[in-house]
């Protein structure tokens, strides 16, 4: 493909996307599997692309002045978003004639009007940070209520592209097998720095996110359940929930059951790990790599199985909705599929679904509540008012010894031991809450 005919592609699945509220990464495989005349660096380059304009679009609009697909696109060509050119002839094909140049698979070419609005462009900045980084109009305040005076930090972190996290099994493998094995598949893994977490042991993050990704599922490692795509905040969190007496375990919106998977890594066949989900459509996901990770005591509990687990469960975890915002740096999208009557029938959702799932939880057993937000209104807010009606619950102690939690209390976050929180600047990982709370015996 020409590059024009990449930019004309790109702006046709960025208006895709916003105008059926699509994943992007779905809407990418979806165009890639019906235009499979594209090569690899044609697909790459249009990925990178819908990524970056994903991520800077509030900005690039208030480059030109439009809000369009095609002036962002426009606005990511002269403010250095594009991918990298590989040679000087690609440096050439890469200027705003030649990418819009109104050729037969290429977008039209600049208006008068467009070529003014680029000219004023590439001298035109702004000081406002919530321009500059993009956060949407909804989330501004929920973010400087979260961050204060660290806000621009965690702003840019999240416009960063996102690492590729593996979880090794450690009932198949260890660290340095799963290395082993990868490396002789052509995929280069580190493990990742125990300074973030010094129980992330069985860890590994891919050196290189995109073209490593690709391969992954082909490699041996992958096939044979050694190890699992799931971002080392996930993991960690999971940790911090989970203790090695606990025996009946419900993931209580499991989805496609990454957090059970880890569970029953971590519990082992002693432990039945139940999981519900209000989709059943949703835990379809889980059956193959249940049957990879070799992890049969994960079981469903829809109906009379869910019901049979009332005041049962040593251990419940509720993997909330929520807003998505702690990973907008994998999906970029959501910033803008989101807006503030979202959030409040969000929060209203998540306050309910902690009730439902209360009732499961035994004397004396634990509720975990989780999501991948940054704000507080879907985090500790929950926490004060689930806890405020309803007397029979009180905070519980994480798993883990204080003296070992990351430096986060820069960041304005929680350090006490019965929630915590992560964020992409304070601990390398997408943004993630956890709490946990006991019901009186």
């Amino acid at each position: 493909m020409r590059y024009a005919a990449r930019i004309a592609t790109a702006i046709e699945l960025l208006t895709a996307i916003d105008e059926t509220q699509r994943a992007a990464d779905r809407s990418l495989e979806h165009w890639a599997r019906q235009n499979r005349y594209a090569g690899a660096k044609d697909r790459r380059f249009i990925q990178e692309l819908v990524y970056s304009v994903l991520r800077h679009r509030r900005y690039l609009a208030w480059v030109m002045d439009d809000p369009s697909w095609r002036s962002c696109v426009i606005a990511a060509a002269i403010k250095g978003y594009l991918p990298e050119a590989s040679s000087a002839s690609d440096a050439d094909a890469l200027s705003l004639d030649s990418l819009f140049d109104g050729s037969q698979y290429g977008p039209a070419p600049l208006s008068d009007d467009e070529r003014q609005r680029a000219e004023q462009g590439i001298i035109r900045k702004t000081d406002d940070p919530m321009i500059v980084h993009s956060i949407p109009d909804w989330a501004e305040n929920h973010f400087l209520e979260r961050f204060g005076s660290c806000a621009v930090d965690e702003m840019a972190a999240l416009n960063r592209r996102a690492p590729v996290d593996l979880r090794v099994n450690q009932s198949k493998t260890d660290l340095a097998g799963a290395q082993k094995s990868l490396a002789e598949d052509g995929i280069d893994a580190h493990a990742i720095d125990p300074a973030i977490d010094p129980a992330i042991g069985h860890s590994l993050a891919l050196t290189c996110a995109t073209s490593a990704s690709g391969q992954l599922r082909a490699s041996r490692a992958f096939k044979e359940g050694w190890v699992e795509v799931q971002d080392r905040g996930a993991q960690m969190i999971t940790r911090l929930v989970c203790r090695p007496e606990d025996r009946i375990v419900l993931d209580y919106c499991a989805g496609a059951g990454g957090k059970a998977l880890h569970l029953a890594d971590l519990l082992g066949a002693q432990a039945d790990i139940f999981v519900h989900d209000v989709s059943e459509q949703r835990l379809t996901g889980l059956w193959p790599r249940q049957k990879r990770a070799s992890a049969h005591h994960i079981k469903p509990a829809m109906g009379e199985g869910l019901t049979s687990l009332t005041a049962r469960a040593d251990l419940v975890i509720v993997d909330a909705p929520c807003s998505g915002s702690g990973r907008w740096r994998r999906n970029p999208e959501t910033k803008w599929q989101f807006s503030s009557q979202r959030l409040e029938d969000v929060t209203q959702q998540q306050a309910d679904v902690l009730v439902e799932a209360a009732r499961y939880v035994r004397p004396g057993g634990r509720l975990a509540y989780m999501t991948c937000s940054l704000f507080r209104a879907e985090n500790r807010a929950q926490i004060e008012k689930f806890l405020t009606e309803n007397p029979q619950f009180e905070e519980a102690n994480l798993n883990f010894e204080q003296e070992k939690i990351p430096a986060f209390a820069s960041s304005g976050a929680s350090t006490c031991i019965h929630d915590y929180e992560l964020s992409p600047h304070a601990t390398g990982s997408d943004g993630f809450y956890v709490a946990v709370m006991r019901r009186r015996a």
